[in-house]
């Protein structure tokens, strides 16, 4: 009987991913048919050079940022590989922080009259001629610094665990009676090891680049739009001829993608040769770590200073230039907040909790019943790894077309999916990585006693595994939490999520309000920081 309950769970399992894969082929095979069955090559000719400012200055912004996030990181590993395991998990609270939020901070940060420009005036007195005279060479290196410290801490959290697999500790030994100093060895020796192992994060970054909509209509005002704007505003537009260019858009973001994947990839190994055959920095003793810790700090402040610059800005009344601190306070955005958006807020807590709940079961359930089936992780994985490759903006406008074809679902059918969908891979990679550390004997132990496999995980695994279950649903709730472009695009406005509202408060309502909303967004953040604190304390115990 287990073994004919076994054999069901496990087609199930089966049933699941191949449903899920049809569905996301139907969606990406849909929006590809679409776009080159209504595209001409004369039509497609003339786009790429009218947009070619926007597609230039998309597709070097996001390499830039990519090769910086990569060198950060990687020096900010190194330091945080030797550091408690709190500061580390810390991380994981970086990483929900929300898009939008962090981009408003950014643009309160070095706006003329923003915090930095406040500061520098100190010195320089009201004008600030670096700040005040602000180009497009300022705005496209602000951009790039904000993108690239934005991914940090995703590149850091998978490069902690692959730097474990490397085992530097033994390399610097072996290096070391060489001759080579500590940046000599880390440059030549483990650097290339480790950059081997971070393609799939380079990946979704690349991807993230071309696909996100806040850092691009928020932080890129100054200079042309980007690529990723112009697809909403031509999805979104009731212009003719503005839609036209939806196609070529299409393609241009996916031909983007994967011409950023290729040069990406040939710049690894180029790096990776270079490196591996060019002794570097012999002769130069210099503590390695502290560039890491200088990394860190600079990421630690710029988030706190976020933070801070928002909540002045959501209790100011009136802060005039150059003054450091607001000089009158007032609670009337906090309270027209509360009054106008508190239904919405609570409404989006609630549906990114029940999704990321509903995930996190489907998740453990089919990797619990699928444990010695290879192929269903494999399945897994490039399920995850296609979602997260594949531009959000183009899946998303393959489901609103898929939705539009299959009318017996609902829109808010059709969103549900498109939010579950998109936490799945997270979901995926920690429970999938929760499951490697766990230590199967326990389990055949059990077994040999005669205990059921459902007893074994509620009675012996889940107690173990509890706290890693409580950081996957921080995760995934977060990430659930502050999705926007799905009320966007596949439900054009009629369905949407607290998020929505901020990147609307930010654009037309006065910046006190939009700073309450900006700084309400900061919930999943705060409640995965609480969830890691109490694992941390826990685990000490």
């Amino acid at each position: 009987m287990s073994g004919l309950k076994l054999l069901i769970n496990q087609n199930i399992s089966f049933l699941i991913i191949f449903l899920l894969f049809g569905i996301v082929f139907l969606v990406i095979g849909n929006i590809l048919y679409e776009s080159i069955n209504q595209l001409s090559i004369k039509s497609f000719s003339n786009d790429l050079m009218n947009f070619l400012p926007s597609i230039s200055v998309t597709f070097f912004n996001n390499i830039l940022s990519t090769i910086c996030a990569i060198f950060i990181a990687f020096f900010i590993t190194e330091y945080l590989y030797k550091k408690s395991s709190f500061s580390s998990s810390f991380l994981i609270v970086l990483i929900s922080f929300p898009h939008i939020s962090y981009c408003i901070g950014i643009t309160y940060l070095f706006a003329t009259s923003g915090l930095f420009a406040r500061l520098f005036a100190i010195f320089y007195g009201n004008e600030v001629p670096f700040i005040s005279s602000r180009g497009d060479g300022l705005a496209n290196f602000i951009y790039i610094f904000s993108l690239a410290l934005r991914e940090v801490p995703f590149l850091v959290l998978i490069g902690l665990s692959v730097w474990k697999k490397i085992n530097p500790n033994q390399i610097q030994q072996q290096v070391s009676v060489l001759g080579h100093s500590d940046l000599s060895t880390l440059m030549n020796c483990i650097f290339p090891l480790w950059i081997k192992s971070m393609g799939l994060p380079i990946l979704i970054i690349i991807a993230f680049g071309f696909s996100n909509f806040e850092f691009s209509s928020i932080l890129g005002p100054q200079f042309p739009n980007m690529i990723n704007v112009k697809i909403i505003e031509s999805w979104y537009s009731t212009n003719t001829e503005l839609m036209q260019h939806l196609n070529s858009l299409i393609m241009i973001t996916i031909l983007g993608v994967g011409l950023a994947i290729l040069l990406l990839i040939f710049l690894r190994n180029l790096i990776v040769s270079y490196f591996t055959t060019t002794r570097l920095f012999i002769s130069i003793h210099y503590n390695t770590l502290l560039i890491g810790k200088s990394f860190f700090l600079i990421v630690v402040l710029l988030f706190t200073a976020i933070i801070s610059i928002t909540f002045f800005l959501s209790i100011s009344k009136s802060w005039f230039f150059p003054s450091i601190f607001p000089t009158t306070f007032t609670l009337k955005s906090w309270s027209y907040m509360i009054e106008n958006y508190s239904v919405l807020f609570f409404h989006s807590i609630f549906l990114s909790a029940i999704i990321s709940i509903f995930n996190l079961i489907i998740m453990t359930y089919m990797i619990e019943i699928s444990q010695n089936i290879k192929n269903i992780f494999r399945m897994l994985f490039l399920l995850s790894l296609m979602i997260l490759v594949i531009p959000q903006n183009i899946m998303l406008m393959g489901i609103s077309n898929l939705m539009s074809s299959l009318p017996f679902f609902s829109i808010k059918t059709w969103f549900y999916f498109s939010l579950f969908i998109y936490i799945l891979p997270y979901t995926y990679f920690m429970t999938k990585q929760s499951y490697d550390d766990f230590n199967p004997q326990y389990i055949e132990n059990a077994d040999v006693l005669g205990v059921t496999r459902l007893k074994s995980f509620f009675y012996i695994k889940l107690p173990i595994m509890i706290n890693d279950f409580l950081i996957i649903f921080g995760v995934s709730f977060s990430v659930c939490f502050y999705q926007f472009l799905q009320g966007i695009i596949v439900t054009k406005g009629e369905e949407i999520l607290f998020n929505n509202e901020v990147l609307i408060l930010f654009s037309g309502e006065s910046i006190s309000t939009a700073s309450s909303g900006s700084l309400l967004n900061f919930f999943p953040a705060g409640l995965l920081l609480t969830i890691i604190y109490i694992r941390y304390r826990y685990a000490r115990m």
